[in-house]
């Protein structure tokens, strides 16, 4: 079905990684406790643990939350590398 509607919401993402369709739900609890991290400001927790060992969402928002911890911490050179890898990875 999505294959009909290529300008839908998520297209491009659904076409390049179909796993997303099946299991949405899955992705987002990998990325749960990243998005916890971003919000509470815990900076120094995020740069210090591993990035997911899983591709796709999870990883995604690890490179974008690691690169918000840059920011925090005006290391611009290493949030923009991150913001580099996470928009590549989409």
């Amino acid at each position: 079905m999505l294959a009909a509607l290529p300008s839908a919401p998520g297209s491009r993402m659904a076409a390049l990684k179909p796993a997303f369709i099946k299991r949405p739900l899955r992705a987002f609890c990998y990325a749960c406790p990243r998005i916890a991290l971003v919000r509470l400001g815990k900076w120094q927790k995020l740069l210090k643990e591993r990035a997911p060992m899983r591709n796709g969402i999870p990883l995604i928002i690890d490179d974008f939350a690691k690169g918000r911890a840059h920011v925090a911490h005006m290391n611009l050179t290493a949030a923009r590398n991150a913001s580099a890898t996470w928009k590549a990875n989409l």
